[in-house]
């Protein structure tokens, strides 16, 4: 608990997030054969979605929410899915963005709205050199540890990284015990490590303002 943990590359993922609404007419179930269904569009789709083999290593493509219907002998005007592509290279995100909108079009061609777009976190190796050397100062014993394994996570912080140097570190705080991944509903911080986190934060800002690190 409490490793300070840092990347070379990109620290978050590339991610196109979307949303797709399938419509249709609607009815009575008993018309089904004849009758255009958008349940039925969407869940061709989100099969077809999922069987995508990945382009390469350190890719995600998922479909995450379907709503649509609201009882067994309806068929509904519309039906919601919505999923994101991800992956550190940008070049493989864009191979698997194609075939996602591409399996869309061909099942009903529902209205398709993007809800995320933002590229992966860049780290400044000049604010990560200095970086190292303030935590090797205040810590030690420990000082900076390499991240073994990137998580496909989206950051917005990736916007500001575009713009201007930036960094970005982790800070291990995986409790004994029951640990809960993000998102989850009994998902917790461990709040011991916040000290630290704070005083790397003010020492690093006072190692860069006085270059004296």
């Amino acid at each position: 608990i409490g490793d300070v943990l840092v990347t070379e590359g990109p620290s978050s993922a590339n991610i196109f997030a979307w949303e797709a609404t399938f419509r249709a007419p609607g009815g009575h179930v008993a018309h089904s054969r004849s009758l255009p269904n958008p349940v039925h569009m969407a869940c061709c789709a989100v099969a077809q979605i999922a069987a995508l083999p990945e382009p390469g290593p350190e890719t995600v493509n998922a479909v995450s929410v379907i709503h649509g219907g609201s009882r067994n002998n309806i068929i509904p005007t519309e039906c919601t899915i919505a999923g994101s592509v991800r992956a550190f290279d940008p070049a493989l995100q864009a191979i698997l963005r194609r075939q996602v909108l591409d399996i869309l079009k061909e099942n009903g061609d529902p209205e398709v709205s993007t809800t995320i777009d933002v590229m992966s976190t860049a780290i400044d190796p000049t604010l990560l050199a200095r970086f190292r050397r303030t935590v090797q100062a205040l810590y030690p014993e420990r000082g900076c540890r390499p991240l073994k394994k990137r998580d496909m996570i989206g950051e917005d912080f990736a916007r500001y990284a575009q713009r201007i140097p930036a960094l970005y570190f982790f800070l291990h705080d995986r409790p004994n015990g029951d640990c809960y991944p993000l998102h989850h509903p009994k998902f917790d911080i461990n709040e011991t490590v916040l000290p630290k986190g704070s005083a790397l934060f003010a020492a690093f800002a006072l190692a860069w303002q006085n270059e004296t690190i």
